[in-house]
Parts: C-alpha cells; structure tokens; sequence
C-alpha cells in the first residue's frame, strides 16, 4: 500500500505540475495574443490617423487651391475694371478733344459740357 501511494502521490504531483505548466503556457499564449492584439490594434489606430490626416490634408489643399482661384479670379476682375476705366477715361478724352476741334470749326459739340459742376455735394442726378 505504501508503494501505491507513493506512486498515486507521484502521479498526482506530476499532474499537478502539468497542469500548472499548461496553465502557464496558456496563460503565456494569452499574453502573447494579447500583445499582438494590441499591436494590431496599434498599428490600425495609426493607418486610422494617417488616413484622416491625408484626408484633412486634401482638404487643407483643396481649400487653399480654392482660395487661390479666388484670389486669382478677383485679381483678373480688378484688372478688367481697371483696364475699362482706362478705356473710358481714353475715350472721354478723345471725345472732349474732337468737340474743342468742332466747337472750333463752329460745329455744335456733340458731346456738351453738363449744365452742372463736375463736383457736386450730393450724388449726381440719373
């Protein structure tokens, strides 16, 4: 009987330590999953970040591009203003020119002077 157990006593420790190795290497493998969870979880968050920062990048230039448009576009618009008043001006000049050249010749203008000032307090009547 002693024999016995002895060997029941043996096979019980011998278990036990399996069990426990078992449990270790389970727990070990757990661990492991876990770390590479977090890693892959890790390495999505920063695909995640790195996507939403192209995205927001994109629409920085896209909105920057925008803006540039505008700003050309506003541009081009001062430039043809510009250059239309110059035009008129041009053309006002040339046409008071022509009626000194008629009113000289004794010609009637055809462009007369206006019956008021240039300057006036008010806006000038339409």
């Amino acid at each position: 009987r002693d024999a016995e157990t002895k060997r029941t006593d043996g096979l019980q420790k011998a278990l036990q330590v399996e069990l426990l190795r078992n449990a270790m290497a389970a727990e070990a493998k757990t661990e492991a999953a876990r770390q590479t969870a977090a890693s892959a979880m890790s390495i999505g968050n920063a695909i995640l970040l790195t996507q939403e920062r192209d995205a927001e990048t994109k629409r920085a230039d896209g909105l920057e591009k925008a803006l540039q448009v505008e700003l050309l576009r506003n541009a081009m618009a001062a430039e043809a203003k510009t250059e239309a008043a110059e035009a008129k001006t041009e053309a006002d000049k040339n046409a008071k020119k022509a009626d000194k050249k008629r009113s000289r010749a004794g010609e009637t203008p055809k462009h007369p002077p206006l019956p008021w000032p240039k300057q006036l307090p008010y806006p000038r009547p339409r």
